[in-house]
């Protein structure tokens, strides 16, 4: 928990079951297979980082800030997206149909919009 993971590069590693709530990944790049299976990334942040065609699998995404940075082909499918942060910088990412109200969700908040009856 809180760990500061700060320019790190990736290459073929798999993350199962771990704790990165709290944390920070600060220009972390991915160059070969990365996945996270069944972790906990309670309000982490990634800011700066490629993670290209990362995967994320079964993750607990609860107010996880995605910053600027590079997402392309990283796979979301299978998380709960209606509480990140950050939906705007996740361009060419990959998930279901069903996670799009999800994410629209997550974009209302990320944008302050409310939400009124007439």
């Amino acid at each position: 928990m809180g760990a500061a993971l700060d320019s790190l590069v990736l290459d073929d590693v798999l993350f199962e079951n771990c704790k990165f709530d709290y944390a920070t990944f600060e220009k972390v790049r991915v160059t070969g297979p990365v996945a996270f299976t069944g972790c906990g990334f309670t309000e982490a942040a990634f800011t700066e980082c490629d993670l290209t065609d990362a995967v994320f699998s079964q993750c607990t995404l609860r107010l996880t800030e995605f910053g600027p940075g590079r997402y392309r082909g990283a796979d979301l499918r299978g998380n709960v997206l209606s509480r990140i942060r950050g939906v705007a910088n996740l361009s060419k990412i990959l998930i279901t149909p069903a996670q799009q109200a999800d994410l629209a969700e997550a974009l209302v908040a990320d944008l302050g919009i409310t939400l009124e009856d007439d």
